[in-house]
Order: structure tokens, then sequence, then C-alpha cells
């Protein structure tokens, strides 16, 4: 039985949330960590080219927390999700960076052969003036990736 997408609603967790007030300003999508320890951000393994993978898409992305802080990580608890992402994405983001975010998460999830995705939105303003804060979508990659494109950000479309 094939897996069907699920949207739900996540709140971030306080301190991964103040990492935000020192995140860069250039940046339209930032990478969150998905959890703190020892001091530092803690990110999965497979997220340490995402900013160079993104920039070649043409999407200004970046970490939170200092370099000297960053700790990517191989081990996993136990999961049937080989792919997750939490990205926090600018209102002043381009449509193209909401295409290039789409296409990552999409060819991320081919490359490592996730058959199901998590991926969580911390804070998103469309052009329409609709703001979504805390969304998270969970289930195939194919349908994740076309969901975020699709209804999420459709307010974000280049006018014809």
């Amino acid at each position: 039985m094939e897996e069907e997408l699920e949207i739900a609603a996540f709140n971030l967790e306080p301190e991964i949330a103040s990492l935000l007030v020192e995140a860069s300003d250039e940046a339209e999508v930032l990478l969150l960590p998905e959890s703190l320890g020892d001091g530092r951000v803690q990110y999965r393994e497979h997220l340490q080219s995402a900013k160079k993978e993104l920039a070649r898409l043409g999407v200004p992305a970046d970490f939170v927390g200092a370099p000297d802080d960053r700790r990517f990580r191989s081990e996993y608890s136990a999961s049937d999700i080989a792919l997750q992402l939490v990205l926090g994405i600018a209102s002043n983001a381009s449509w193209a960076s909401i295409q290039g975010t789409g296409t990552y998460v999409r060819d991320l999830a081919n490359r490592l052969g996730a058959r199901l995705i998590l991926l969580k939105i911390v804070r998103f303003e469309r052009a329409d003036g609709l703001v979504v804060e805390g969304l998270e979508f969970r289930g195939p990659a194919t349908a994740v990736s076309a969901q975020i494109l699709r209804e999420l950000f459709d307010g974000n479309a280049p006018s014809e």
C-alpha cells in the first residue's frame, strides 16, 4: 500500500527559533537543524552540501548557527523517513528560489532513495499576503515536492 501525503501543523522548538534572529539576511531559504545538542546545531549528514546545491539551482540559502557550531550526523533514530528537512523561507523569496527548493527536495530524495520524506516549513509569507507558519509535509518524495510547489507556494507564481 502506497503512503499518502499528510499535512499537519507543528511548533518549532524555542531554542531553534531563537537561531533565526541571527540568520543571514541574504538567504531566501534557511536550513534549520533537526535538533540542538551540547550547544551545537545538529543536521543530518546528507545536508552538508545543501547550501552549495541550492546555490547551483539559483537559491540563496544558508544554515543557521555559526559554522563551528554545526554538526552533521550520520546516525539516526529508528525511522522510515530517510530525508528530513526543516526550512525557513524569507518573505522576499523569489519564484525561482521556490522552484529551486522544490527541485532540490525532489532530487535529494531521489539521490538518497528516500521512499518517505518529512519537510517542515517554519514560516513563509506568500506574495498574496497569506502567512504560513509551522506546516509539515510527510509522504512520498514526489508528492511532497509537488505539493509544496502547487499548494503552498502557488500565490508566488509570477503573474502572466
